[in-house]
């Protein structure tokens, strides 16, 4: 007996699509029929695929009629990338050969590729690869999310250095502020939801929220407008800056600098600038003509009447008159802030300029290096200050990744952030390029060459354009194209057999083996050998760059063995580096896993597969290199 259409369809639902692919749709003609239902596979690409690149414009084909879509098509080609990332993803683990190029191809998928590398992200702890395999899956997916961050404020900046007969976008037609802040999240979103579009979509419903509570908004002056609202924002939905937090350390923590989790947390903790932002988006888009002010000390807001009234809606004598602006201060007060009162707090600080330049709108590209600013002085003050302070756990804490591993990726944004916003028609800007490509891509970022390559060649060849006479000119793009090269080089270079231990001499020299873990006997660190070499204090096989400490640098007396170029050293990883060379004599081996750090178990899959726990050792990943480890 044959089921109605109606309840095949709706038992269908709960049939995953690959098990309708494979098999299902091949029972019969009714199931074949109902199996490729436009339906059915608009349901599917819905539920089982959270996410899609923004190429598909996903939002607008559900809005579209179900059968003007082929959802079925749609659906195959992402469960085909799907495949493509798996089978990628498995030789980026296998081997260290065009690794970087395979990241590249990963992460041109955008967030098409996303699905699948989050579940990768969380292996069996029993799989034979679950450390390289979360690491490389977190890698990439990082790398997704800072290549979406730097195309927004790429397009935000762009405005301000491209030439007028390009297709540069003015500020009114680029990312909003909203996308420009939450960019910042992108760097230490990891595997949560609350990304750029997450952060739009909240500040939709709060500002939907707010119109359905006072339905009579659109009938009041500007001035009880705005009033209505940083009254609601401070009071009913808790966004009172930092009400419980005294002190510079709990004012510089790294969430504070966040306006995504300022959104999404329960305290909504943020500092001034997230505040304001916070306050005009929702102005915005309630109608209001709402810019940040860059105030010196604290951001403010100012709001703007409609042309032809003050901002009690009083009807100005001239439709020409400038109706002036109001001022608030979101993170600290629920009430206007006089105009006058902002003049005289200027001359209390000594300000010698002009004090109406400081009390027009700030531009978008300001507030992000102003934002990128306070994040890297909470990376100062983490870096600073003791590990034993108190501050320290609140200061590196977020929802998601390792602390430590967080700061550093904060920094990262700022970074970015300060070269995209930067004036690239400046002579030092270039400078800046070199200093960021020299210490910073080609040691810790290398798989975020894409992006570099995508983003930053046009911004300096914009550079060069501007800058036809500046003497050095030729050697910063020697630089650019030197550290581009080299890895590009390097990745696509045949890995060889390089470290073997032949002899009975080279096997009593080397005492130690890629995956022991140790602590070193001076500075107390604990790190995981991933190489060795008996050539004394040079290059190591693989590791180029790997730094010597203060104390392998030291010549040292003793046997010609330790003052000599037969002296044993190890490349190792530690906590916030992973070329560290260390003297062999300065190794202590520990066999209790509970010495090993979080965070070196984080970073620890860059090197090696998984964890043998009752060695207390790593299993090696990288036996291209070293075959007898």
């Amino acid at each position: 007996m044959s089921l109605p259409v109606e309840i095949l369809s709706l038992i269908f639902h709960y049939v995953s699509p690959e098990e309708n692919l494979s098999s299902l749709q091949f029972v019969s003609r009714q199931f074949n029929h109902v199996a490729n239902e436009p339906l059915l596979w608009r349901h599917y690409c819905q539920h089982s695929l959270r996410y899609w690149d923004p190429r598909h414009d996903f939002p607008t084909l559900l809005e579209k009629d179900v059968k003007s879509v082929n959802w079925k098509s749609l659906f195959c080609e992402r469960r085909f990338i799907n495949e493509i990332v798996a089978e990628l993803l498995d030789e980026i683990i296998q081997s260290t050969a065009h690794r970087l190029t395979k990241i590249e191809h990963v992460c041109e998928f955008g967030l098409d590729a996303k699905d699948y590398l989050l579940g990768q992200m969380n292996p069996r702890g029993d799989a034979e690869d679950y450390l390289a395999r979360r690491y490389w899956a977190n890698t990439m997916l990082d790398s997704i999310h800072r290549g979406m961050a730097i195309d927004v404020w790429y397009n935000a900046a762009k405005a301000s250095w491209m030439p007028s007969d390009t297709d540069a976008v003015d500020e009114e037609e680029g990312p909003g502020l909203d996308r420009c802040l939450s960019a910042f999240d992108m760097f230490v979103l990891h595997d949560q939801e609350y990304d750029m579009d997450w952060v739009c979509h909240r500040l939709d419903a709060m500002a939907a929220e707010f119109r359905n509570e006072y339905r009579q908004f659109n009938t009041w002056s500007t001035r009880q407008q705005a009033l209505a609202l940083v009254q609601w924002l401070r009071g009913k939905k808790g966004f009172m800056g930092l009400p419980m937090l005294t002190g510079e350390s709990h004012y510089r923590n790294l969430r504070n600098c966040l306006i995504g989790h300022a959104l999404s947390e329960d305290d909504h903790n943020s500092l001034p600038i997230i505040s304001c932002a916070i306050f005009q988006q929702l102005a915005t888009r309630l109608g209001l003509h709402a810019d940040l002010v860059s105030y010196p000390g604290h951001v403010h807001v100012s709001v703007q009447p409609p042309t032809g009234f003050d901002a009690d809606g009083n009807l100005l004598s001239s439709p020409t008159s400038n109706p002036g602006r109001i001022y608030f201060n979101p993170h600290g007060s629920s009430d206007e802030v006089s105009k006058a009162l902002l003049r005289h707090r200027l001359v209390e600080v000594g300000w010698q300029g002009n004090p109406d330049t400081v009390l027009e709108p700030a531009s978008i590209p300001e507030t992000i290096t102003r934002t990128g600013n306070n994040i890297v002085a909470t990376y100062n003050m983490a870096t600073t200050l003791p590990d034993t302070h108190p501050a320290q756990p609140a200061l590196r804490h977020l929802r998601a990744g390792h602390p430590s591993l967080n700061l550093e990726a904060a920094k990262y944004s700022y970074m970015w952030a300060s070269i995209m916003m930067a004036g690239v028609t400046t002579p030092f800007w270039a400078v800046q390029v070199s200093t960021f490509l020299s210490h910073v891509l080609a040691r810790y970022h290398q798989e975020d060459m894409w992006i570099v390559e995508k983003y930053l060649r046009p911004a300096y060849n914009r550079w060069r354009e501007t800058q036809p006479n500046v003497l050095d000119n030729h050697v910063t793009e020697r630089e650019l194209h030197y550290v581009l090269n080299s890895l590009r080089n390097l990745d696509n270079r045949e890995v060889d057999t390089t470290n073997r231990r032949y002899t009975q001499d080279i096997q009593q020299r080397v005492v130690y083996r890629v995956g022991d873990v140790f602590r070193h006997k001076r500075y107390g660190y604990v790190g995981i050998i991933n190489g060795w070499t008996t050539g004394g204090s040079g290059p190591l096989p693989g590791y180029p760059r790997c730094e010597n400490s203060s104390e392998e640098d030291a010549s040292e007396p003793g046997t010609p063995e330790r003052r000599g170029r037969w002296r044993t050293f190890y490349c190792a990883l530690k906590s916030g580096n992973d070329r560290v060379k260390v003297a062999q004599e300065s190794i202590e081996i520990i066999k209790e896993p509970a010495r090993i750090p979080e965070s070196l178990m984080y970073m620890a899959g860059k090197f090696f597969k998984r964890f043998d726990r009752d060695e207390c050792r790593f299993v090696s990943n990288i036996n291209e290199l070293y075959p007898d480890d």
